[in-house]
């Protein structure tokens, strides 16, 4: 890096061996003198480059990653369309969801090169490969530490009724302090940290219908800071392809927590001027664990590319099965809804394949997937028994 303001530079410079930023200061041109010289060491860095350091379980559909779904479930508390007028809720019905999010990589470290062109972030630290110079030597005992911004939206939409009403919108924003390590051969160990803020908003066609029938809904502003924790192993397989990549099977557990200091609720407000004087059964903060198991399978029965060149430098296509499992706290919105938890469990199985996209290079993914448990959108979690089924496409850069 230069920086010049006519008078001053400065320069950084990586010292490969101890893994050291060198900041040198000069005044130039007059005196032609080194006036200061500092020297700081950190471990090897690289900023805005994501080293998949990141615990990301296929069957956890809130990663921040874009994605549209065309999806079959339950309806939802006061759906007006469709709905029997002694029903709670309205008929089963398609849906459209939209989510827009990316895991913004700020910046990593490792007490290794992490800029060496010839190892991929996708291959395993711990998978020794002697036979091979596109992946180099036995790389156990690397570890890599990565600062992540996470930031999505996500979008529920009943987009085959009437009115077509946006139902519920979800916004998250945090901050995701994740490892990468290998404590054994062919395995490895991610664990992370996260804290941030989720708010979420009913559309304004559904809260007009709702509250326009004879059991208003009462809408109130969900806003709040959880944290979570969470960790996994992985088993890789011993065959790699030629780039190093190897399949891989993978289980993890995270749990989940409102707030770190919890006020009131943690999950609610009941201002009059929020729920119209509806009446909110309280709900206290409570844990949401998950435990979650991964397969991905590379494959080349879908060759991306003839050019071996350029597949070296890719992520195979692969085949993957993801399982997610955990307990949610209900939101008890209606006097009717009694359950404080219930259990959640997502089924997905999906084709990744390198693509070409605008002007580089990303990830597609198609998939189908099935959801059971409470409805995880927003303020619609009062709903304790939703289902759902999908076919959807993300994209992953």
């Amino acid at each position: 890096m230069e920086f010049d303001h006519n008078v001053t530079h400065v320069y950084s410079t990586i010292d490969s061996t101890h893994g050291c930023t060198r900041w040198r200061w000069f005044r130039l041109p007059w005196p032609a003198l080194a006036l200061a010289a500092t020297t700081a060491c950190f471990p090897h860095h690289t900023f805005l480059r994501d080293q998949l350091v990141r615990t990301e379980p296929e069957a956890d559909f809130r990663q921040p990653i874009s994605r549209v779904e065309l999806a079959y479930g339950t309806g939802y508390y006061l759906a007006n369309s469709w709905r029997a007028p002694a029903a709670a809720y309205g008929r089963s019905r398609p849906y459209v969801l939209v989510d827009v999010g990316n895991p913004t990589p700020i910046v990593a470290w490792s007490n290794k090169p992490i800029e060496d062109p010839n190892r991929r972030p996708f291959v395993p630290y711990a998978a020794k490969s002697k036979d091979s110079v596109l992946v180099g030597t036995d790389w156990s005992g690397q570890w890599t530490v990565q600062l992540t911004v996470p930031v999505a939206f996500y979008l529920f939409w009943d987009a085959f009724t009437n009115n077509n009403p946006i139902v519920d919108t979800d916004y998250t924003f945090g901050f995701d302090l994740s490892g990468r390590t290998s404590l054994h051969e062919l395995t490895e160990q991610r664990f992370g940290v996260y804290w941030g803020h989720i708010s979420t908003h009913l559309g304004d066609e559904y809260v007009i219908s709702g509250r326009q029938s004879s059991q208003p809904f009462p809408r109130v502003n969900v806003s709040m800071f959880p944290w979570r924790i969470n960790g996994s192993n992985r088993w890789y397989s011993t065959r790699a392809a030629q780039n190093g990549a190897r399949s891989y099977v993978q289980v993890g557990a995270q749990v989940e927590g409102p707030c770190v200091v919890c006020h009131d609720s943690a999950y609610y407000y009941t201002y009059p001027t929020e729920t119209d004087g509806v009446t909110i059964p309280s709900i206290r903060p409570g844990l949401e664990p998950t435990v979650t198991a991964d397969w991905r399978w590379y494959t080349s029965i879908l060759p991306h590319t003839a050019n071996a060149t350029v597949a070296s430098l890719l992520e195979p296509s692969s085949f993957n099965v993801g399982l997610l499992i955990g307990n949610r706290r209900i939101f008890p919105y209606v006097p009717t809804t009694t359950a404080n938890y219930g259990a959640a469990v997502n089924g997905t199985f999906g084709y990744r394949f390198p693509a070409a996209i605008a002007s580089g290079v990303s990830y597609v993914e198609l998939y189908v997937r099935g959801y059971h448990g409470p409805n995880p959108y927003g303020q619609l979690r009062n709903q304790s028994n939703f289902s759902l089924v999908a076919v959807g496409a993300k994209i992953l850069h």
